[in-house]
């Protein structure tokens, strides 16, 4: 069996470089470059679907050591029920964006796709490795490939030079998180072996102090690529800037490899840590999730509405996590394994939902040539079928049932009740109450901004020509975002069946006893909700006279047009004068007369939301940065001899240190 597994795994290897490669021999012919570059990225997708499956499934983890690659690194992989899982949710999303491809990159034509094809195929290759290697020197090395491969992805439109400044803020953010997590893999190493197994073997015997050393630094790295609070800033602007199948991989899965990360070394590598670990974990879960969805709400570039939402929804994983990591301080294994499982969930949850929902807005984008929501309306007409599906993933990231974003958040506020309930200390008591309040704020404002996304982009009039000349997406794309908006419905009524396989995840990663299987009754009243809906809907349908006559809305004897409908700025103002002071918005109000004083016949209304932790926390640290750059300069001065005897001293300085 384990001889089968290696051979999906390396087909499914050569697909991926063969997606990479072909393109490039024949770049000439654009429809074959594309054909060339997604077609094999469906078929690896989908094998490497099935070996995830099959990693996460059985107990037996599968091993292939490959040989040194480096004295002391071996190329070695690892598919556990861990790194099955998130390879399986990995190859999934990357199969479909591949298959959504094939028609929404028709719209590049011009651009060279043979580049695409090669860039978007390391990227999905390098993912997949990122989470099934077992050393840390070659996971660094697929990581850099990772970052590199989606910065090239983002500034695929580099004439632009908005796109241009995103990709910089995105290298710049994300090789800050890559220094930390090198830290932390430095001192967890101590200068000894770099296998996964060698860490967790000495992680036992270091100090308190140094492993909190550890998780800081892990906390940061992978933070900072997973777009938490305050490290989130290349997040919004990257993922709008690439294009909208590279930003439904990056959002859906890209983010989780970061997650997989934190889980990797902070709760399986360094054990059980002090209760404060789990605390800030949640903390930072906390701030995420509530400033996430605030900046959301405020959003009318419709991909940098979703980008935003992905931060919210990392915090909501984080937030289950966190509670996993307090109750594995207190020695309790099997909420730990919960709350952990939990979390997992909704890492599977968000990365089907938000995928449909970046696929959701290429095709409108595809459609209209536009992100912005308050051009568009009345897409429901033109596009009905990518309408239904893109509404499937607004209800689903809402936390409504019964659909998979609530099966997952509901778990996750199971945890952390628990957590309130535990009675070990106030204090804890307290965390757990205000996690849970967080919680449900954070779903009411998510409601609140798919409401306005769905409605003012779907529904109503057309306010542009761009929306009133478009048209339904292509059968391709279509059937690319189906399967996704399927997957929300079946989770959201089956979660115990998947609760249960996630349960084995979390328990390889904190042990303890075996854990019984969660009971089914969950499904049951979920199954028997949608089938009153339903029910309640086909009778609604069928009453004598119940069939609408469509007519005019009678407008007070004033012809309404696509002016009067409710604005997406209208919509989310109450929200934004209540969070004023996190949101900090800033009114421009400038007046045109043509006969002064008395006679006005332009009036210009601007609102914009200040970014404050951009305007107190980067912009002085790199007003710092600039000024102690300018006085270092003066090393600079272009003498190569001068230059040799910096590298000499600090070479007798690393070598007197290693001694």
């Amino acid at each position: 069996m384990a001889g089968l597994q290696e051979k999906l795994l390396f087909i499914a290897l050569i697909l991926y470089l063969s997606g990479a490669v072909l393109p490039l021999m024949f770049r000439r012919s654009t429809s074959m470059s594309l054909l060339l570059g997604c077609c094999p990225g469906v078929a690896a997708g989908a094998l490497g679907l099935a070996l995830g499956l099959w990693g996460m499934l059985y107990p037996d983890p599968l091993v292939i050591n490959l040989g040194y690659i480096l004295p002391g690194v071996e190329l070695g992989i690892l598919i556990d029920r861990l790194a099955g899982f998130f390879l399986a949710t990995i190859s999934m999303i990357a199969a479909l964006a591949s298959l959504y491809s094939i028609g929404y990159m028709k719209m590049y034509v011009k651009e060279n796709l043979a580049w695409w094809s090669f860039c978007y195929n390391l990227f999905v290759l390098s993912m997949s490795l990122v989470v099934i290697v077992n050393n840390t020197v070659v996971f660094l090395i697929f990581w850099e490939l990772m970052t590199l491969a989606s910065y090239f992805l983002v500034t695929f439109e580099y004439r632009h030079q908005q796109v241009r400044k995103a990709g910089f803020g995105y290298i710049v953010m994300t090789h800050l998180g890559t220094v930390f997590i090198i830290s932390a893999f430095f001192i967890l190493s101590g200068g000894g072996d770099w296998g996964f197994a060698d860490l967790a073997a000495r992680s036992e015997s270091l100090s308190a102090t140094t492993k909190s050393l550890v998780f800081a630094c892990a906390l940061i790295g992978f933070g900072t690529k997973a777009g938490v609070v305050p490290l989130h800033l290349w997040l919004p602007s990257a993922h709008p800037a690439a294009p909208s199948n590279v930003s439904a991989v990056m959002s859906g899965v890209m983010l989780k490899t970061a997650i997989y990360g934190m889980i990797r070394v902070i709760i399986d590598l360094l054990g059980p840590g002090p209760a404060w670990w789990g605390g800030l974990v949640l903390a930072v879960g906390i701030v995420s999730a509530i400033v996430g969805v605030l900046y959301a709400l405020m959003e009318h570039d419709l991909k940098r509405l979703l980008a935003f939402h992905s931060v919210e929804n990392i915090g909501i994983i984080l937030m289950g996590l966190g509670a996993g990591m307090i109750f594995y301080s207190w020695s309790m294994p099997v909420p730990a394994a919960i709350a952990v499982a939990a979390g997992l969930f909704h890492v599977l949850n968000h990365a089907i939902f938000k995928s449909l929902l970046f696929l959701g807005a290429g095709s409108v984008y595809y459609a209209t040539r536009t992100r912005d929501i308050e051009e568009l309306g009345g897409l429901i007409h033109k596009m009905p079928q990518t309408a239904v599906l893109f509404l499937v993933g607004a209800v689903s990231i809402s936390a409504i049932p019964p659909f998979n974003g609530f099966a997952s958040e509901y778990q996750i506020y199971q945890s952390l009740l628990a957590l309130s309930l535990a009675k070990v200390s106030g204090f804890w008591s307290a965390a757990g109450v205000l996690a849970c309040a967080a919680l449900a704020l954070t779903g009411a404002l998510a409601a609140a901004c798919f409401v306005k996304a769905f409605g003012v982009s779907f529904l109503a009039r057309p306010r542009s020509q761009k929306a009133a000349g478009a048209s339904e997406a292509p059968p391709v794309m279509r059937i690319g975002m189906a399967p996704l908006a399927v997957l929300c419905l079946a989770l959201g009524l089956i979660p115990q069946v998947v609760m249960n396989s996630l349960l084995g995840v979390a328990a390889q990663i904190v042990p303890g006893p075996d854990l019984p299987p969660l009971p089914g009754a969950f499904n049951l009243s979920l199954a028997l909700l949608l089938a009153v809906i339903i029910a309640a809907l086909a009778g609604l349908a069928n009453l004598p006279g119940g069939r609408a006559r469509r007519t005019e809305t009678w407008g007070c004897g004033i012809v309404t047009d696509a002016s009067m409908e409710y604005t997406a700025a209208s919509f989310s103002q109450p929200v934004r004068r209540v969070y004023r002071f996190i949101l900090q918005p800033k009114r421009e109000v400038s007046t045109d007369y043509s006969l002064l004083p008395y006679f006005n016949y332009r009036m210009h209304f601007e609102e914009r939301i200040k970014s404050v932790i951009r305007d107190f926390l980067y912009k002085p640290l790199r007003e710092f940065t600039i000024a102690l750059s300018k006085k270092w300069r003066c090393i600079q001065c272009g003498n190569i001899n001068l230059y040799l005897g910096y590298i000499f001293v600090t070479l007798i300085i690393l070598l007197v240190w290693v001694r």
